[in-house]
């Protein structure tokens, strides 16, 4: 995925924010809520399960790169090396959201660009993912893509919310969708992650 933070990274930035949340399966689904006191979520989170530290900031998201093509509307293309990949056209706000992983790896990636930088919002960014499931791991790092949010675009940003208000407001409306139904409150649960 290539993309150009609209976070800073700055102490005073409101694009930014680290949070707890709880991940669990209820079949062949993962639910994710957001720890905040603020909902009632408490029975329907599996005994002894412990929330997970994450980040998430608001990112301009250009394309995705995919190495199978599941959509007909993916261009396909070459990479430098020679592997075909099919690219989704996204050109739209996004909320990227990471664990601060093993040692916090995927925390201090953009700790590091920061320090090069002196900000996140500098250029383009490459995220990318190896593997699945729990044995995933992430690669955040600069590029030499001369790429920028569109004029048009820049002017969205103020209206962008904060991160744990974003989620906050995704799960509370999915939380009460759910105890509104009569349906298993685990297996329908869809919170917006």
């Amino acid at each position: 995925m290539f993309f150009t933070a609209v976070a800073t990274g700055h102490d005073d930035d409101v694009y930014m924010d680290d949070y707890y949340r709880y991940g669990f399966q209820s079949g062949n689904r993962w639910n994710y809520i957001l720890q905040d006191e603020r909902l009632d979520y408490k029975s329907i989170i599996p005994e002894g399960l412990r929330a997970q530290h994450m980040f998430g900031l608001w990112i301009y998201v250009y394309d995705v790169i995919h190495v199978e093509k599941k959509v007909d509307t993916w261009d396909e293309t070459e990479t430098a090396d020679g592997r075909k990949v099919f690219v989704e056209h996204i050109n739209d706000f996004r909320i990227l959201t990471l664990s601060f992983g093993m040692g916090d790896a995927n925390w201090n990636k953009l700790v590091n660009i920061y320090s090069e930088w002196g900000t996140l919002d500098k250029g383009v960014l490459r995220l990318s993912r190896v593997g699945t499931q729990r044995n995933t791991t992430y690669d955040i790092m600069p590029t030499t893509r001369e790429l920028e949010i569109p004029e048009d675009r820049k002017k969205e940003i103020k209206d962008l919310e904060q991160i744990k208000d974003y989620f906050y407001e995704q799960a509370d409306a999915s939380l009460r969708k759910t105890s509104s139904s009569e349906s298993n409150a685990t297996a329908e649960i869809d919170l917006g992650f």
